[in-house]
This record gives C-alpha cells, structure tokens and sequence, in this order.
C-alpha cells in the first residue's frame, strides 16, 4: 500500500498549473496530525455538551476548532503567541458583541462595524507561497460576529466569552503539549513534493528526445508552469522545513532546478537529441532525484547514485554554464549528508527565526480593506434584520472571509466558495438525515472538524467543501432549524453580493495596478542574473545561486498576476498579452543565463558586459513613467544571451508602446 508521502509526490505532479494563485493546491500540507489534534478537543467538548445540560458548552467546541484554525506552526513559542493573539482578540469581539447587540440593532451594529475594522487593522497581506494559516484578525471578527447574532445580558455575555475562552484554552493543552513539535512525516512530504516537481520536469524534458512531445507550447509550459511551479514548491519548502537535513534537501532541489533549466534550455536551442553525454547525466539526476523523492532510508542507493553523478559532472562544465556551479553545490551537499556532517551545519529555516509576536503594520491597503469589510459585513447585518433572514450571520462570515484586497482573488474566491458550498451543503443534509440526534450529530462534526483542519492550508476550496457541512451541523446543534441548506444558499449569495459590491465601488485594488511594479522588477532581477552570468566578475565571488532564485521568484509573481487578471475575465486586454510576452522572453533570458558558458569566466568578454549593461540602463529608462529621453538601443547579437537580451528588449518596447 503506498504511503501518504508517495501519494502526495504523485498529486503534486497533477496539481502544479494551480501554483501561484489563491486556488492552489498543496497536497504536502495535509496534516493529519492537527487535524487528530483538533478532532480530540472538538469532541471533548461536544462529549461534555452532551452529558451536562450547559447550552453554551457547545460554544467551546467552536473555540477549539477556530484556535486550531490560527496554530501557524514552527517554534513553540511562536504559537503559542499568535494563539494566545487570537484568543483576546476572540473572547473581546464575542463578549462585546453579544452584549451591544442585546442593548439593541444599532449598538449592536456600530459594535459589530467597529469589530471588524478593528480586527481588519491587525491582518496584513502579502506575498505567499500557498494557503496559509487564519490570521487571527480574521477568525476574531468572525467570533465578533457570533457574538452579534447570539445577544445577552452583560453578565451572559461575559459567561458566553468564558466558555469561549475555556474552549480556547483546551485546543492550546492539546496542542502544544501532547504533540508539541512538527512531525517529521510533515518534513518528507514536502521533500516529496518538492522532488517530484523536478522529477516531472525530467520526465517531460525526456519525453521531447523520445519524440513524445514537441512544438513551441509543449517548451512553454516547461519554461513557465513546471518551472514556476517547482520554484513555489521549493520556496514553500523553504520556509517550512526546520533545518537540519531537510533545508540541505530544499538547497540541493534548488541546485537540481538550475541545472535541469540548464538543459532543457539546450535541448531546446538545439533542437535536437540531448547529446550522449548529457542524456547519461539526465539519467543520473532522476535517478537522484527518484531516491531522495521516495525513499527516506535508501542510503546505499543514494551513496551510488551521488558518486555517478560527481564522476559526470567535471566533463560537462562546458556544457552547464553557470549551472556548472549549481551541480558542484549539490554534489557536496549530498557529500555531507552521506558523511554525517549535514544536520549540525545548516542553518535553520526563515519560519524558525522569524519574531514570536505577530507584527502589525497598517498601511493604506489595510486600513482600506478593513473598511470595506466592515462597511459590507455592517449591511449584511442590516439586510439580515430587516428581511428577518434565518442564520443571517452566514452571509455576514461569508463576506468576511470571500473579500480580499484584490479585486480578481474577490471573483476567484467567490467561485471556489460557491463550489464548496454546493456540495458542501448536500452533505450536511444527508448528514444531518443520518445522525438520527445529537449524538449522531456531534460524531460526524468531531469527524469534520479532523477533516477540516488536516485539509485547511490543502487547497480552499476543500477547506470549504468540509467547513461548510460541519458549521451548519454544529448551527444545527446549537439551533435546531429546518431548511438548513436553503438558509444556506440565500446567505451564501447575499454575502458573495456584498463582498463583490464592496470590493468594486469602495477603492478598488486591481491587479493591473501593481502589474508596472512588478515588471519593472522582474526585468531588474532577470537583467542582474544575465549580467553577472556574462560580466567579468568571478562567479566564484558572486552568489549567483541567489540571483537566479530572485530572478526565478519575480518572473512568477508577473506570470501568476497575468493569469490572475486573465481569469478574472481582462481575457482581450491588450496589455495583458504583451505582459505574457515579456514573462515568456523573461524566462527565455533566465533560462539562457543559467546554462550560458563565456569564453573565460574571471576574463568575460567586456563588450558583451558593456552591451548588457547599456541594455539595463535603456530598459530602466524605457520603463520610467513617463519614459525618459533616450537614445535608441542597438543591439547586434553575438550569441544566444545577447538574441535573448534582445526577446526582452523587443517584448518591453510593445508592453510600453501599449500602456503608454
């Protein structure tokens, strides 16, 4: 029977075209571990709900599932204080709001706006690598919400928020101390996902010499989403794994990744059959590859594979270029590793360093975001009181969590949630048909909860598919209703109204608006990488490694904010394609950089330094807004870098001559 790591290394190679965007899907993230975890403290709570005749116990079973929602993982400390963050921000939010809304509607609505602006305040936004733990903001305003939908006296209320923070402090006993630390099955299924990435790069780099595939489509998907996708997974990777051994494995599929981008970039300026010698060295990177994929103790096969692949390398630096560098780095690495002496000498991952308290920084696109949420979250509210809509507070959570800043994820997210709440909905309803009572109600919702949490930083859309079924069990549980499910469809649509209203009439974040940006960026990047690949700098001196990871990194921020806004339906904006055009001759010239081989690394050619450099500058100029006065640039290409210095050039001046 396969293990869960080989499953995930086979769903990894099926799902890469989703890398990038805010439906990704990460098979390595399944943690069966928390969800164990959340299910125990969920059905503790239940259990006690069921014997003790105490209405708001089932209350701490949704404290139990919603601290495990904000558990980012890494260091103990480090949870233990966004937990403990969530926990005040939730037990003030459900207390205050219980109690405004008793006092009556529109107390209870100013607390709920103020809520969840203030909430939104502490969220920030950024730049990631997949579906990331709830921020605590969020999950707090939703707890504000509760509160609003759930009015009571002063005193009930303060009871109401102690029950929440007894159900808050039971998920932080579980999960901190009976499983305090990362599992080591977390860190190989990220290794396998990793190198099943590179080992489908390989497959299909092969499959070009076996005459499986051919043509410009078939070389652009390698140059774009197998790269783009094996770069994100490494990256996530990066930021995941612990140290040790782990982070030595992430270094080498880095090195791997230059090496593999190396060859196929002369496989495909060649057009022909991979040489004898190179196909050989192909052969022995998966086999490498394959090893490190699947197996976790296969030392001897690995020693073997190491010492075929140190004996091709030094006859192919000619052949490799800069990746020449890339191959020595992972030969010693593994050396290391089969020597002992890997876990004591690498570093420990970003995630491990990084501060223990949350930071919190507002800047516009916070304090805009928090202000449309509210507004939206506020006329759900109102909307639900005056047409007396049955679990409004559905279409208020709704709005809160389908809303992001941009504009295009606010149409994507909408989509997903929509899709998961369909079926979502008719397995609640067959749920809640087979439980047959509460006993039956509270196994099946200990049984989602594990689901849930296990599949939370997964893909949303599966988060969603089971969240929504054990939400309106546990709505159920605590109100019995009948017309759950249409409840459910008439809150779902108000809210996805709302959020999109919002989104578009209250200052508007498009993705075309920070597309210049990142141009600007990846062409800074992809120029510096091609300059010190050529320049008469010693490679040696310089971490070139470093350079072609951000050129990598920038080109797939520009290729996913392209196929954002084209899937938002922008699909005949004219901008747009030729901002496609420039991440293709973008990945050319990374590609061409990684595999180019100057006459003499420490003495370059210093006319070809000079042409790149007045390449730089011109594209600087080119892209200054409005463009600066320059002279025209004329290239005339002496060799493939300077041919794909010239694709970008060309690319750039037909972005610009249509933006303006």
């Amino acid at each position: 029977m396969p293990s869960l790591s080989q499953l995930i290394s086979v769903a990894s190679k099926y799902v890469a075209w989703s890398e990038g965007h805010v439906f990704t899907i990460v098979p390595e993230q399944v943690d069966v571990v928390a969800g164990i975890r959340t299910a125990i403290g969920v059905g503790l709570a239940l259990g006690l709900s069921l014997v003790i005749p105490e209405h708001d116990l089932a209350f701490t079973a949704v404290a139990v599932f919603w601290t495990s929602l904000c558990d980012p993982g890494g260091p103990i400390a480090r949870r233990l204080a966004f937990m403990c963050w969530f926990i005040l921000q939730g037990v003030i939010a459900i207390t205050l709001g219980s109690f405004a809304a008793h006092v009556g509607p529109i107390p209870g609505g100013l607390a709920l706006f103020a809520i969840v602006f203030g909430c939104g305040l502490t969220r920030t936004f950024g730049a990631s690598f997949g579906p990331a733990p709830a921020q605590a903001g969020l999950i707090a305003a939703i707890a504000g919400v509760i509160g609003v939908s759930s009015p009571r006296p002063f005193g009930d209320a303060v009871e109401l928020g102690g029950w929440f923070l007894a159900g808050a402090a039971l998920a932080l006993i579980i999960t901190l101390f009976p499983w305090p630390g990362r599992s080591r099955q977390a860190d190989r299924q990220a290794i396998s996902a990793v190198f099943s990435r590179l080992e489908e790069m390989i497959r299909v780099l092969r499959d070009f010499d076996q005459g499986k595939k051919s043509g410009r489509e078939a070389w652009r998907r390698i140059d774009t989403v197998l790269q783009r996708a094996t770069r994100i997974a490494i990256e996530r990777a990066r930021l995941n794994v612990p140290g040790g051994v782990s982070t030595l494995f992430v270094d080498v599929a880095a090195d791997f990744l230059s090496v593999i981008i190396a060859i196929g970039h002369r496989r495909q300026i060649s057009g022909k059959v991979l040489e004898p010698r190179l196909q050989i060295l192909v052969q022995q990177l998966q086999d490498v590859i394959s090893i490190i994929g699947h197996s976790s103790d296969a030392r001897l096969e690995l020693e073997e594979a190491v010492a075929e692949l140190k004996s091709s390398k030094a006859q192919l630096r000619d052949k490799l270029g800069v990746a020449a560098t890339s191959l020595d780095n992972a030969v010693t690495d593994l050396e290391r590793y089969l020597n002992g002496h890997a876990a004591n000498q690498i570093k420990p991952s970003p995630t491990a360093s990084s501060p223990i308290l949350p930071a919190v920084k507002i800047n516009a696109l916070v304090w805009r975001h928090a202000v449309r949420v509210s507004v939206a979250v506020l006329a759900s509210y109102c909307l639900g009181l005056y047409y007396g809509i049955a679990f409004f507070y559905w279409s208020s959570i709704a709005t809160l969590v389908i809303m992001q800043p941009l504009l295009e994820n606010t149409w994507l997210r909408v989509v997903e949630r929509a899709l998961g709440s369909v079926i979502g909905g008719l397995i609640a309803a067959a749920s809640i048909q087979f439980a047959g009572g509460l006993t039956g109600q509270a196994i099946i919702i200990t049984f989602l909860s594990a689901l849930v949490i296990a599949l939370r930083l997964v893909n949303y859309g599966l988060f969603i598919l089971f969240l929504t079924p054990m939400f309106m069990l546990l709505s159920d549980y605590i109100h019995p209703s009948d017309g759950l499910v249409l409840d459910r469809v008439i809150n779902e649509c108000l809210g996805a109204c709302l959020a999109i209203a919002a989104s578009v009439l209250l200052w508007p974040e498009r993705q075309r608006d920070s597309m210049p940006a990142l141009v600007v960026d990846a062409i800074k990047r992809n120029m510096a990488f091609a300059q010190v690949a050529a320049g008469p700098v010693s490679r040696e001196a310089t971490n070139i490694g470093e350079l072609q990871r951000q050129a990598g990194l920038a080109n797939a921020r520009l290729e996913t904010a392209g196929d954002r806004s084209w899937l938002a339906g922008n699909l005949r904006d004219p901008k747009l394609q030729a901002i496609r055009e420039l991440a293709v001759a973008l990945r050319a010239l990374c590609s061409t950089s990684a595999s180019y081989s100057p006459r003499a690394i420490s003495k370059a050619d210093v006319s070809q330094s000079e042409r790149l450099s007045q390449a730089a500058v011109y594209l600087e100029r080119l892209l200054n807004n409005p463009p600066l006065e320059s002279t025209s640039l004329e290239l005339v290409p002496a060799d493939e870098l300077d041919l794909a210095v010239q694709g970008v050039v060309e690319a750039v001046s037909r972005y610009r001559a249509i933006s303006g």
